[in-house]
């Protein structure tokens, strides 16, 4: 049965001047689902008079599923459904907002079908250097309302070479460690249950951070995802990553 009132809210941190999309760059949002359990909207903001941007769906083989470009004299909010960009179910996506003129600022925002809990991702830039980042709150425990919460992590390599990643457990009662990942060129991957099975193979009950490194450029986005024990799925809680500009040489 349909929760109508869901878990979490949605919600986006603020943006700084800094942080906004302006001519010539792309942003990246990295989480875009749609089928059974996930249905995406695509939110575009036009900042400035007379701006303009292209709105690309890639899969997570790199295979363009469908674009359009807004252009306005004035500034503007536009959303849409993924649906309406692609026309078909997508189970691991990506969207790349590539401004051409004036500035703007581009998300994802992701419903859980059956409980209508919501995230927000964030359409970013990608880092010129081989920065260290901190997901600053991972669990994998028992919740309220008779919930389990679990972590899923998404990671996308925007290089033309397969790119190794490693994320380092930290805050973690039952110890700490490392895992490894490979991502092809252009390819996103998801890694379901981090903490538990997919990953590290912790028990129930942790909860902490990861830190994700490489030795190149890469974006990262991180969701919590909780399993209702009597079989309903309810997914929340849009993780925050921060920089902690550590450098690889």
């Amino acid at each position: 049965m349909v929760n109508p009132t869901g878990t979490y809210g949605l919600a986006l941190q603020p943006l700084s001047a800094s942080s906004l999309l302006s001519a010539g760059d792309t942003g990246h949002a990295i989480w875009a689902s749609q089928g059974n359990d996930y249905r995406t909207n695509v939110a575009l903001v036009l900042l400035d008079p007379n701006s303009s941007a292209q709105v690309v769906v890639y899969d997570a083989q790199n295979q363009m599923r469908g674009s359009t470009t807004l252009s306005s004299p004035v500034p503007i909010s536009w959303q849409t459904t993924l649906p309406s960009l692609i026309g078909t179910a997508l189970a691991l996506g990506r969207v790349e907002f590539r401004v051409s003129q004036g500035r703007a600022a581009g998300y994802t925002a992701v419903v859980d079908n059956v409980t209508g809990d919501g995230i927000a991702a964030l359409a970013e830039r990608l880092d010129s250097g081989a920065t260290d980042f901190l997901l600053d709150g991972v669990a994998r425990t028992p919740g309220a309302n008779n919930t389990h919460w679990s972590t899923d992590v998404r990671l996308f390599n925007p290089n033309d070479t397969p790119l190794d990643i490693n994320i380092d457990s930290a805050g973690f009662s039952s110890g700490n460690s490392t895992v490894t990942r490979s991502i092809p060129p252009s390819g996103l991957i998801e890694i379901v249950d981090i903490l538990g099975a997919g990953g590290f193979g912790y028990p129930d009950g942790v909860a902490g951070a990861l830190r994700c490194n490489n030795g190149l450029g890469h974006v990262s986005q991180c969701i919590g995802d909780g399993v209702v024990l009597s079989g309903v799925t309810c997914r929340s809680c849009r993780l925050r990553r921060h920089r902690l500009g550590l450098m690889h040489h």
